[in-house]
């Protein structure tokens, strides 16, 4: 009879035997006294480090001495550390964040402050204040909607002759006349320095309003004034492009002070400030018979 040969197979389940994680790269700055590790088997980290301009691999697990730093061993060909010039960090997002997480967020470009007001955009523009109210393009260039200054700032006068000034003849209005003035017609540069005599003729655009244009007038003696005559070189600042600025005298009549004839016919600027030597500031008020500007002398 034929017999039935059975095999029974017996096997034993266990558990798999568990593999090294690897070591995590960890990037610092170079130090002393630092236990550099290599990423060798049973270390939790390989370590690259920032030294002199350059980053440096961990090639030999060790404690960093002065005599240890990635530089001076490998011009003595120690085999402590390599050279990871090319290494780039590259991320989407870096947070740098204190305990109480305030702090600085980088992502797309823009460097923005924890708190949401501070802003550094990719283009170089600074901003700050909920509604951007405090902006510094990356040409030095200021603007502020709100806030205070305390203190004093220093002006920066540039000479008319280089300004963006624009020299030709501009016209004032009384309604009926207009009379050309020959002058300087300042837009942006609005410190300006004066050396002998000279006509300017400040922007009327509504735009200025708030603004504030300093001149200084470089002329000393013996430049001289005589009761009200302006003898010499002087400056003579006209406040204001068009408007009722003009006004024109009903009857002839003979000035004594200035020995002179008074035409009837003519018409005389009526904000116009006149005087030889020292600095005087102005500040666009609305003019409100047209909505443009009218400048008056001030001290703040």
């Amino acid at each position: 009879m034929a017999k039935l040969k059975c095999i029974t197979r017996i096997s034993h389940k266990r558990n798999p035997e568990k593999g090294e994680r690897g070591a995590i790269s960890r990037i610092t700055d170079w130090a002393e006294g630092v236990v550099y590790c290599s990423g060798a088997s049973g270390e939790t980290f390989a370590d690259i480090v920032y030294y002199g301009g350059l980053y440096y691999r961990c090639t030999t697990t060790h404690t960093s001495t002065s005599n240890t730093n990635p530089y001076t061993s490998i011009q003595a060909g120690s085999k402590l550390w390599t050279t990871e010039s090319n290494f780039a960090l590259i991320a989407t997002k870096v947070a740098f964040v204190g305990e109480g997480a305030d702090g600085w967020i980088i992502e797309n470009g823009i460097i923005r402050h924890t708190s949401g007001t501070i802003e550094l955009s990719a283009d170089g523009t600074i901003k700050a204040g909920p509604n951007s109210e405090f902006m510094v393009t990356p040409e030095g260039v200021l603007s502020a909607s709100a806030g205070t200054f305390d203190g004093y700032v220093r002006t920066r006068f540039i000479h008319i002759s280089n300004s963006d000034a624009q020299k030709g003849i501009f016209f004032t209005d009384n309604g009926s006349q207009s009379v050309g003035v020959n002058g300087y017609k300042p837009v942006n540069n609005l410190n300006l320095i004066v050396n002998g005599e000279c006509n300017i003729i400040l922007p009327h655009d509504e735009k200025y309003v708030g603004s504030t244009i300093t001149i200084y007038a470089n002329n000393y003696p013996p430049y001289t004034r005589t009761g009200i005559a302006l003898l010499g070189n002087g400056v003579t600042v006209y406040c204001g492009a068009r408007g009722p600025f003009l006004r024109q005298y009903a009857v002839e009549t003979v000035d004594e002070a200035l020995n002179m004839e008074i035409n009837p016919d003519s018409y005389v600027e009526e904000y116009s400030v006149n005087w030889v030597a020292g600095i005087k500031r102005f500040l666009g008020v609305p003019h409100t018979a047209d909505g443009g500007t009218r400048w008056v002398v001030y001290d703040h």
